[in-house]
């Protein structure tokens, strides 16, 4: 965990400030696409955006669109304000976060106040290079279906000279049309856009009465060239390596706060024994190595914090525990990881030698949850050149690295893995997070409402605190937690299966075997709501061949009561239900 504030940012749209009348919005949206594209909120990374991009938009002025919502995958929803006040509310714009590896699953749903004809436009993201020329990204659709309304050709089965029936590209191309390659979802054929080339349809809708559509989409084509995949799925020696780390738990908030800061935990060798009692096979020891460093160009790690290190590792192997050990905090890595790369690479050196001789039971993870500049190329060049100074003292031992954005499965996506047998991958799960981190001080004031239960909706509505109405997303969000059913609640397993499913599709793909090093919420959630949300995210790890790893053992997300000496109320259910007592 890195103690952090998500924020939400969304970049502003250029308006179109003349008036247009209904035919000449009808002719824009047909041959001139959508002007602006947006960051996904809470993102830190400057990559190009890898999202389907699906408009809906009322053709006649009394069709507005009342609470536009994706009720399934990730992404987020707006208006399209540029095209001026009078259409804001007849229009939707859905971004829908999708990969070239695997077809992700969305369904969205909007409820239109007059009955009229609809229009449906599917395209990709909107992004320009230095010279201003649109980026051609390419989308792929397939098996697109409607309740609330009749959409006609979804799978695209249908031809015509080249066009889908009941569909056309406004460019007149033919070559919009894939088949089988990739595999479709449905039938042999998928439609393939991008932002100058929307594919169009229309349909009837009538007053009141919701409309969702649902479909899968996919990137054409990877944003970089690899050579994945690199082995084939199950088949790596860190597959069998991390059959030693199935259950685990973090020893957090200890050695990863700076010099002279006490977090409130402190670990001996009766936590190790309760540990593995409960039934966890594994430890994740956070250090901030960074902190006790000498200067380059050695950077000598300091021999005290080491053995401090040194004593909580040979505690839980001497418990029967495997161990993981990472570099936790290396905000300075974070801000300028060009800068800082020769300290990342010698700390690993001299862990790689100073632990050579230690069994396998012990892990390496190279860094905690990067984000701000430790992302793209430089992250993936980081991650090489610490690897190499570990396989000089370590050729076979485990290593683990994750992607940028605090470990976030959507960066797997600009994630470039060395080939290395054993090598394997880390994400991290806090979806969703104004459920997960309520209340914390650290996330204040986003996560400042609490009474948030899991799953939603909750018997009483719930407002959103007052301190947390600069956050334009808040308001919408508490709105669906407080009327959506569980299926398409913000608070639900709808809001981490998404990105679940991808990392395990990213796995699939390129042979890297992939494990959840991260998961919680925060102790101060009623037990009840606790208890369901780690056994859900648990569920859903084990579903996807996922090991795990909770935060944490006895600080603020606690599965330890260190007054009781017991677990917390409904953890052991929710973790171990095959031992309960």
């Amino acid at each position: 965990m890195t103690r952090h504030t998500k924020n939400s940012e969304d970049a502003t749209p250029p308006c179109i400030s003349k008036k247009l009348g209904s035919t000449a919005l009808f002719l824009l949206l047909a041959t001139a696409g959508m002007r602006q594209s947006h960051a996904q909120p809470g993102s830190t990374s400057t990559a190009p955006p890898m999202q389907a991009r699906l408009e809906l938009v009322g053709l006649t002025p009394q069709i507005t669109l009342d609470a536009p919502y994706l009720t399934y995958g990730d992404g987020y929803t707006e208006r399209m304000p540029w095209l001026g006040e009078d259409y804001i509310e007849r229009t939707c714009v859905a971004h829908i976060e999708v990969s070239w590896f695997h077809w992700s699953r969305f369904s969205l749903r909007v409820t239109p106040q007059a009955s009229g004809r609809m229009e449906l436009r599917l395209s990709g993201p909107w992004v320009r290079d230095p010279l201003g020329i649109t980026q051609r990204i390419e989308v792929l659709w397939d098996n697109l279906t409607a309740q609330g309304a009749v959409l006609v050709n979804g799978s695209f089965e249908h031809l015509e000279r080249g066009q889908p029936q009941g569909w056309y590209y406004p460019r007149g191309t033919s070559s919009g049309i894939l088949r089988n390659r990739p595999e479709p979802v449905d039938g042999r054929h998928m439609a393939c856009t991008w932002h100058e080339q929307p594919l169009i349809t229309g349909f009837e809708v009538h007053a009141g009465r919701p409309v969702t559509i649902n479909g899968w989409a996919r990137m054409r084509q990877p944003p970089h060239k690899i050579d994945y995949p690199h082995f084939t799925p199950g088949t790596s020696a860190a597959v069998q390596q991390l059959q030693q780390f199935r259950r685990g738990v973090n020893i957090g908030n200890y050695l990863e706060s700076p010099p002279g800061d006490n977090w409130g935990a402190t670990y001996d060798t009766s936590d190790f024994a309760a540990i593995r009692r409960e039934g966890f096979d594994h430890v994740r020891i956070p250090a901030a190595w960074h902190y006790y460093t000498g200067t380059a160009p050695d950077f000598s790690i300091n021999s005290e914090f080491t053995a401090r290190v040194d004593y909580l590792i040979t505690n839980a192997l001497a418990h029967g525990l495997a161990v993981i050990i990472n570099l936790h905090h290396f905000e300075e890595f974070m801000n300028a990881p060009e800068e800082q790369l020769e300290q990342f690479t010698a700390i690993w050196r001299q862990l790689g030698k100073h632990y050579a001789a230690f069994p396998d039971r012990l892990a390496f993870e190279l860094l905690n949850e990067p984000t701000g500049q430790a992302q793209g190329a430089i992250l993936n060049r980081a991650f090489a050149a610490a690897l190499a100074a570990v396989r000089e003292t370590n050729p076979q031992r485990l290593v683990l690295i994750g992607p940028a954005n605090y470990n976030d499965p959507y960066e797997l996506r600009h994630l470039i893995v060395p080939a290395d047998s054993n090598l394997a991958v880390t994400v991290h799960n806090y979806r969703p997070h104004l459920f997960t981190h309520q209340g914390a001080a650290w996330t204040a004031p986003q996560t400042d409402t609490i009474g948030l239960t899991y799953p939603g909706p909750p018997r009483n509505p719930l407002q959103p605190a007052p301190t947390t109405a600069a956050f334009e997303y808040i308001p919408p969000w508490f709105n669906a937690y407080n009327r959506e059913n569980t299926a398409a609640n913000p608070v639900s397993r709808r809001a981490f299966m998404p990105a679940m499913e991808l990392a395990r599709a990213w796995s699939d793909y390129t042979g890297i075997p992939v494990r959840l090093g991260e998961f919680g919420c925060i102790r101060t959630i009623a037990s009840d709501s606790r208890m369901r949300y780690y056994s859900d995210v648990r569920i859903q790890a084990e579903k996807l061949g996922m090991g795990w790893t909770i935060w944490d053992w006895r600080a603020w997300f606690r599965y330890w009561n260190p007054a009781t000496q017991q677990p917390e109320p409904g953890m052991r259910q929710a973790l171990f239900p095959e031992h309960q007592n």
